[in-house]
């Protein structure tokens, strides 16, 4: 996937957060029509800042 970053961007939408963390870089996280939260994957799933996150 790294090679294809820079020209593609990729959505994955699942809901296990463990999948995201493996695949995601940065991250978002969102709820219906939302952006709740925007980041690096790291702070997105180790320290995230809302409580829906």
């Amino acid at each position: 996937m790294p090679e294809v970053k820079t020209d593609y961007a990729a959505v994955e939408v699942t809901g296990s957060p463990q999948q995201a963390a493996r695949v995601s870089d940065p991250a978002d996280f969102l709820c219906p029509e939302k952006l709740i939260e925007e980041e690096e994957t790291v702070e997105v799933f180790g320290r995230p800042r809302e409580n829906l996150t």
